[in-house]
């Protein structure tokens, strides 16, 4: 009886118990850079567009990421017959990714999203017209959801992972739509 207690405990102290291993999911880093198209209730122009976030790798095969992140944008208008047009974006988003079809390091990644977005700037007193003689500041807050396809490359053996965005879509409310390609960077933390 006692040489099987003993054995017992010795296959109880030798079994892989699974269900309390911590297998390691990367967290990273992520900064990008794009240029979008803009159009809201009082606004619509073509800017440079900026995303830092950050993002959390989830699942045992590693397709599945959760991104939250903190995207600016900066505007103004090109067109000579509408009135001058100058204003910033501030969005604040997550993001869930998921690789569609990974090969070796390459993937192709969808995403889908959340966000809120701030937009001020300065409306001016030149058009075409000439009927505006004193300029408008303006405010809107925006919230809406987003989404995007594009290809992740990802080396095993690197820190860096790079994702090219051809089109991020986001709609909202006030007829709010916002358009940008983004080159994105993901540094991978230790």
């Amino acid at each position: 009886m006692k040489k099987t207690i003993i054995l017992g405990i010795f296959i109880l102290l030798g079994v892989d118990l699974y269900g309390q291993s911590e297998k390691k999911q990367e967290q990273s880093i992520t900064v990008g850079l794009g240029i979008g198209v803009h159009n809201g209730a009082y606004e619509s122009s073509l800017g440079l567009v900026y995303m830092v976030g950050w993002q959390q790798e989830l699942g045992d095969r590693q397709r599945l990421r959760i991104n939250p992140n903190m995207t600016f944008g900066s505007y103004k208008d090109y067109l000579t017959d509408t009135r001058d047009l100058f204003y910033r974006l501030s969005a604040l988003g997550v993001d869930i990714h998921y690789d569609l079809v990974k090969y070796k390091g390459f993937s192709l990644v969808t995403s889908g999203g959340v966000f809120v977005s701030y937009s001020r700037g300065l409306m001016g007193t030149g058009d075409f017209e000439g009927q505006h003689h004193s300029s408008d500041y303006f405010t809107m807050l925006y919230g809406g959801a987003k989404a995007s396809v594009g290809i992740r490359y990802d080396p095993k053996q690197g820190r860096i992972a790079y994702e090219l965005i051809p089109a991020t879509l986001a709609l909202g409310n006030s007829h709010y739509a916002w358009l940008y390609p983004m080159a994105k960077i993901n540094i991978k933390l230790f």
